[in-house]
């Protein structure tokens, strides 16, 4: 099978290729291994995020923006396709958008199980194999070296990101609006939470430590980690080490997802 970037395939479903830049290899950032302190440091969270621990992370490849509409729409329209070629039915719909606008703005309504979907539709299509990434992953690429409630410090700022009603803006905004942390990602903070692989558990005791998704446990059947906060977050709710367990079957306008390169 041919394999191309994503740039590459939303061109050839009618969309646009997207700029790079800021350490991006086409639309995936290649993030660089390493150890970091887990969970909350400066002790503004609460006990979900104790005990602090070290993790280490071996380097991944995660997209440099969440998945917009115009990636996901690609999707559904393709498999809608299909499934009238070949007389099946799929469960793929279009998301409602909240009356926003769709494009490069990042995919809500959107839940857990239909976003594994997306990914496992857009590895036949590219040959590579994508997931979302663990809990671990997100809080580490989102830190991208800080030790702060936030990429750039311990104060909320809303020219970083689109959160805490700061921006008055209401609602999303399309991905990239912001500028990137220090690895080259967008809306780490803020925009949307987004869905990670991990089952919710309610401290990090018993958490793993090099960086794996943490899959086992009495919640895995029907709860899952969101991290990152969204446009109506308070303050905070968008603190990189903050975390929320919701149902797979969840969907909503704060929800959304990006996704890992798995070699």
């Amino acid at each position: 099978m041919r394999r191309v970037t994503l740039a590459v395939l939303a061109t050839l479903l009618g969309g646009t290729a997207w700029p790079a830049g800021n350490d991006q290899v086409g639309e995936m950032v290649s993030i660089p291994a390493g150890d970091f302190m887990m969970g909350d440091s400066v002790g503004d969270g609460s006990r979900e995020e104790l005990p602090v621990h070290r993790v280490h992370i071996n380097a991944f490849k995660m997209s440099a923006r969440e998945v917009t509409f115009e990636q996901y729409d690609a999707y559904v329209k393709a498999v809608g396709d299909a499934s009238v070629k070949n007389n099946t039915h799929l469960n793929s719909t279009f998301p409602d958008d909240n009356g926003w606008g769709r494009g490069r703005r990042p995919v809500i309504n959107v839940s857990w199980e239909e976003a594994h979907l997306y990914m496992q539709w857009l590895g036949q299509q590219t040959g590579l194999k994508y997931r979302l990434p663990t809990e671990a992953e997100f809080e580490y690429a989102a830190r991208a070296g800080s030790k702060t409630n936030f990429p750039w410090g311990n104060t909320f700022s809303s020219a970083n990101a689109n959160g805490a009603g700061k921006s008055q803006l209401g609602k999303t905004t399309e991905t990239g609006s912001f500028a990137p942390n220090k690895f080259g990602l967008y809306d780490m903070v803020g925009n949307v939470n987004e869905w990670v692989e991990d089952c919710y558990h309610d401290s990090y005791v018993g958490a793993p430590t090099d960086g794996s998704a943490w899959t086992v446990g009495e919640t895995c059947s029907g709860r899952r980690i969101s991290r990152g906060g969204s446009w109506n977050s308070d303050v905070t709710n968008l603190r990189v080490s903050q975390r929320n367990g919701i149902n797979i079957t969840s969907r909503n306008g704060n929800l959304g997802f990006r996704i890992v390169q798995v070699d």
